[in-house]
């Protein structure tokens, strides 16, 4: 059997660089599309700019700077931060990983809050740094199994934002939609005698949360939103000189004369019979 030569296929391979900020300059090689940068703060008040945004790194955090994002040192020292850049391919060529690629940025600074994930990548960057200084065995290999163990887990952080972000929008929609309900509800019984068990029961939310939400949707508690309307059917009322002040409380929904002065004095600024006087005034003229 005749031998033939056999060439394996040209690999592609994951371009890198480290360096110590303060020690050498990164080169942002330009051969390279969008180079993505991976930063372990060395020492404390270390800063840099990501798109707009500054971030302040302690001894031991990381930050995650993505490819094409805008990058800038505003501050650090010899030493204070071991960085490690390389091409965007590592990413590109991840079909599983780019299609969280627009969640990515959501994996920025970790620190004390996400201590695990922390600690992963640091080990992960601190052995591809060792791995790369040596010059060990296939160290070109280890040092893009360590980039590809960091993009795993930035990419399941960033899955677990994305469904985070997926379920807060579907909880609002749904908030927004019961709150909308509630609104309706307490407009077209203000005339009644309503309370915000009732309404919240309507809507099918439990009272204390139906508090807060109402609160967030309206910018206003049940009772002045309620009020609100109360007054605003009084103000109709007391346009008809043949309804009296008290017919006009109760029709309003108050349920003593007493506190619709109160409430209606409140919002209006006047008493409602000299809310009367000058309305009538004004109509005369």
């Amino acid at each position: 059997m005749k031998k033939g030569n056999t060439k394996l296929p040209e690999a592609s391979k994951t371009r890198f660089e480290f360096g110590y900020l303060g020690e050498k300059e990164l080169s942002g090689n330009q051969r390279w599309h969008m180079p993505a940068r991976f930063i372990l703060a060395k020492k404390n008040r270390i800063k840099f700019r990501v798109q707009d945004q500054d971030f302040s790194l302690s001894e031991g955090n990381v930050l995650l700077v993505w490819p094409g994002e805008e990058f800038e040192v505003i501050s650090s020292s010899k030493k204070g931060a071991l960085v490690l850049e390389f091409d965007s391919s590592a990413i590109n060529e991840c079909e599983d990983i780019c299609a969280y690629y627009h969640y990515l940025n959501t994996v920025r600074l970790l620190d004390d809050s996400c201590e695990k994930l922390r600690d992963e990548v640091t080990a992960c960057l601190l052995h591809a740094y060792s791995s790369s200084e040596k010059q060990e065995l296939f160290y070109e290999t280890l040092v893009r199994i360590d980039i590809m163990k960091i993009l795993i887990e930035a990419a399941k952080k960033a899955r677990d934002n994305s469904l985070a972000a997926q379920n807060v929008e579907l909880v609002r929609r749904n908030s927004s939609s019961k709150m909308e309900k509630a609104c309706s509800y307490i407009i077209a019984n203000c005339d009644k005698r309503i309370t915000q068990a009732e309404v919240s029961e309507e809507v099918g939310i439990s009272t204390f949360y139906f508090s807060r939400l109402f609160r967030q949707y309206s910018g206003q508690s049940f009772n002045d939103y309620l009020n609100d309307h109360r007054i605003q059917k009084a103000l109709m009322l007391l346009s008809n000189r043949r309804i009296s002040i008290q017919d006009v409380a109760q029709s309003s929904g108050f349920q003593s004369i007493s506190n619709f002065n109160k409430v209606f004095k409140k919002h209006v600024g006047v008493s409602p019979n000299e809310y009367r006087r000058i309305h009538e005034i004004r109509k005369a003229k």
